[in-house]
């Protein structure tokens, strides 16, 4: 789940959020989570996308909901919204055979690792700073730095481009699933 506030934005005439051919919500944040279903399950291989408006001030979707199918066989469901009247959050839960890990941006400690149904505590994974203010901007200037200082080292960045390429491509499919109210296939 993706979640947060952009009334200004939708509001103001000028930003490009909510506008056509821009997009909404699905484009802005989804593209975040199929970057992590990528790097931890090898990608998301189908998509059956929802979308809503709750504002009506902009033709693009302010609400997302998007379920499929991973590379690994897993399922995901992801949801995303413009208009929720939180600090902008990120929260992925993933949930296994033998376990689950949760990460949730506006919880403190942010990440835990749960062993069973019995687990009733969880096990905090270090190092995950709780920063509910600056955790999206901080990531996104980390990730601009590395991309710098890869193109400097002469080494390929951290985040690989084509990961990228395939997160529009997942956000495309989605926006065709809307369409066509059709499961749709990467």
């Amino acid at each position: 789940m993706i979640a947060g506030e952009s009334f200004m934005d939708l509001a103001n005439p000028n930003h490009w959020l909510g506008t056509l051919p821009y997009g909404g919500v699905i484009l802005d944040s989804s593209v975040h989570s199929f970057y992590i279903y990528k790097w931890l399950f090898g990608g998301a291989t189908d998509a059956l996308g929802f979308a809503s408006r709750f504002t009506n001030t902009k033709p693009g979707e302010e609400n997302g909901l998007i379920i499929g199918h991973m590379a690994n066989g897993g399922e995901y469901e992801l949801f995303t919204t413009v208009v929720g009247a939180i600090p902008w959050m990120e929260r992925v839960e993933i949930y296994g055979s033998k376990g689950a890990i949760i990460i949730d941006q506006l919880s403190n400690p942010v990440m835990k690792v749960y062993m069973g149904s019995g687990d009733i505590k969880g096990k905090v994974v270090e190092g995950v700073e709780f920063d509910p203010l600056r955790w999206k901007y901080a990531s996104m200037i980390a990730e601009a730095k590395d991309f710098v200082q890869a193109i400097v080292d002469k080494r390929p960045p951290r985040v690989d481009p084509m990961d990228g390429v395939f997160c529009v491509q997942c956000v495309e499919a989605v926006e065709k699933s809307i369409k066509t109210q059709q499961r749709v296939k990467l």
